[in-house]
């Protein structure tokens, strides 16, 4: 479980959340061993507010392509929002991970070169 902090700005609280993922040569830095890296960040909001919203057990998930390392950016992203969340909660947690209000995730943020969707909601019905 990791805590973001907001780096001073006190309209992200701490939150506790959860985010799995597998370590790969490009997440230290190094150079992808095929030239690019696909990934899959996936995190779940335990408990929290961002800028005064509950975003309390709520989800979010990116897939990404990076081009050559990791810390070079153009990082071209597709961003999965949970569908429990109302219009505020969305753009509370979306103006987070984009970096709009400071922090560790203005820092990730700034490796992003494209985002090609947000997809808020479930599935459609078939």
């Amino acid at each position: 479980m990791h805590r973001i902090h907001s780096g001073g700005d006190s309209r992200v609280k701490p939150l506790k959340q959860k985010k799995f993922y597998f370590a790969a040569p490009s997440e230290r830095g190094e150079d992808a061993d095929n030239g690019t890296c696909d990934g899959v960040l996936a995190y779940h909001i335990d408990k929290g507010k961002i800028d005064g919203t509950d975003v309390s057990g709520l989800s979010l998930g990116l897939v990404a392509h990076i081009p050559g390392n990791i810390l070079q950016g153009n990082w071209r992203i597709v961003v999965f929002m949970d569908d429990k969340a109302s219009p505020q909660q969305q753009e509370a947690i979306l103006n987070a991970w984009t970096g709009k209000l400071g922090g560790p995730l203005a820092d990730m943020a700034k490796l992003v070169g494209e985002v090609i969707a947000v997809d808020i909601g479930a599935p459609p019905a078939t």
